[in-house]
C-alpha cells in the first residue's frame, strides 16, 4: 500500500491545480497509516488486529478566509475531490473574514523520514509475554508504516514517511503497585534486562511506605514520569499566544521570575522525535527550536496562525510541541 499512496501524493498537486479558479488557493493534507496492535493483559495477548486508516482533508480558500472537510475510509478519486470542492466552494461565501489565516504560497517540496514496517511484530509480542516471567504483564504494542503529507493546487508536495514499532507496558502487583517502560522501536534483545529491571523496580514499590515530614529532598524520577510531566507543561506551556495572553504554566520562567537549574536543556527536536518537519499551511518548519537554555527560556513556539498574529516565525504546527528532548547531564553524588 505504500507505493500505491506515494503515487496518490505525487499526482496529488496536479490535480488540485485544475479544481481551482480566480483568486482560489486548495491545500489537502493526507495520512495512512498500517498498524499491527497487541493488547497485553497477564503477560498473555487478550486483542490483537491491525488498524488500516485514509484520511484526506481540504482546504479551500480565497484569500480572506477558509474552509475544510474531512474524508476517511479509501482515498477520493480526482472525480470524488471535484465533487467535495464545488461544496467547499458553495460554503465559502458564508464564512466570516479569518484575520490570521497564514498560507504559503510559495510551493515547497520535500521528502522526510523513511518508512518503517512490522517485520519483527510477532517476535517482539512473544519476546515480551516470555520475559515477563510470573509479573502481571500489561500494555500496548503497536508496529507498521504511517504517510503524512501536504499538497496544494500551487504545487506544495509536502511528505514524511515514518511509523515503527512502540511498546507501553506496565507491571502491577496485587495491592496496585505499578511501574511503566515506553520504548520505541525497541531491540529484542533489550526486553529481557528491560523486564527485570522493572520487577526490580516493582519490588521496591512494595517496601513499606514511609511518612516524611515537610522540607527539600532530592527525588528520582523516572524517564516514564518526566515525559508525563514535560506533556502536560507542553499542553500550552511554550506557545506564543499562550505566553502573551497570560496562562502559558511557565509565564513566570518567559518573565524572568523564575529559573530552572542551569543543566536544564530543552528542545523541540523534530528529527529526533521523526515528526513532519512542515505545517498544514505549507511551511516548512526547523528541525530544532531550543526551548530552555541552561535552566532559561529562550524561544516560544508559534504556530503560523500565532505567528501572523504575533509577528513572531513560524517554528511549529500547532504552538504545541511534538518532539520534546532533554538533553542528558549530570548530579553530583
Amino acid at each position: 500500500m505504500i507505493a500505491t499512496i506515494d503515487k496518490y501524493i505525487k499526482v496529488l498537486p496536479d490535480v488540485l491545480s485544475t479544481l481551482v479558479s480566480g483568486d482560489e488557493r486548495l491545500y489537502a493534507k493526507v495520512y495512512q497509516e498500517e498498524t499491527q496492535y497487541a493488547r497485553l493483559t497477564q503477560a498473555r495477548v487478550n486483542q490483537n488486529g491491525g488498524i488500516f486508516q485514509e484520511q484526506l482533508t481540504l482546504f479551500l480558500s480565497n484569500g480572506l478566509a477558509m474552509v475544510s472537510m474531512s474524508v476517511e475510509g479509501n482515498l477520493p478519486s480526482p472525480d470524488q475531490i471535484r465533487g467535495l470542492v464545488q461544496s467547499l466552494r458553495e460554503d465559502l461565501p458564508y464564512v466570516p473574514r479569518d484575520p490570521w489565516l497564514n498560507l504559503n504560497e510559495t510551493p515547497k517540496q520535500i521528502e522526510t523520514g523513511s518508512t518503517h514496517g512490522s517485520m519483527h511484530f510477532d517476535e517482539l509480542v512473544n519476546t515480551l509475554c516470555e520475559s515477563a516471567g510470573k509479573q502481571d504483564l500489561v500494555g500496548l504494542v503497536l508496529s507498521g508504516p504511517q504517510v503524512f503529507a501536504v499538497c496544494s493546487s500551487l504545487g506544495h508536495c509536502l511528505i514524511h514517511r515514518g511509523g515503527g514499532s512502540s511498546i507501553d507496558v506496565s507491571f502491577f502487583d496485587a495491592d496496585y503497585n505499578a511501574v511503566k517502560r515506553v520504548r520505541r522501536d525497541p531491540e529484542l534483545a533489550d526486553i529481557l534486562p528491560l523486564m527485570n529491571g522493572m520487577s526490580q523496580d516493582l519490588k521496591a514499590l512494595q517496601s513499606p511506605a514511609v511518612n516524611i515530614t515537610a522540607g527539600t529532598y532530592r527525588a528520582w524520577v523516572s524517564a516514564e514520569a518526566l515525559g508525563e510531566l514535560l506533556g502536560t507543561i507542553g499542553w500550552n506551556g511554550f506557545s506564543v499566544d499562550s505566553i502573551r495572553s497570560g496562562s502559558s504554566s511557565l509565564n513566570k520562567l518567559y518573565n524572568r521570575e523564575k529559573q530552572l537549574s542551569p543543566q536544564i536543556h530543552l528542545y523541540e527536536n523534530r528529527q529526533m522525535g521523526d515528526v513532519p518537519s512542515f505545517t498544514s499551511e505549507g511551511f516548512l518548519l526547523p528541525a530544532e527550536v531550543s526551548l530552555i537554555q541552561e535552566g532559561q527560556a529562550t524561544n516560544q513556539l508559534s504556530s503560523p496562525r500565532a505567528a501572523k498574529e504575533f509577528a513572531t516565525n513560524i517554528n511549529s504546527d500547532s504552538g504545541y510541541p511534538s518532539a520534546l528532548y532533554l538533553q542528558g547531564g549530570g548530579l553530583a553524588g
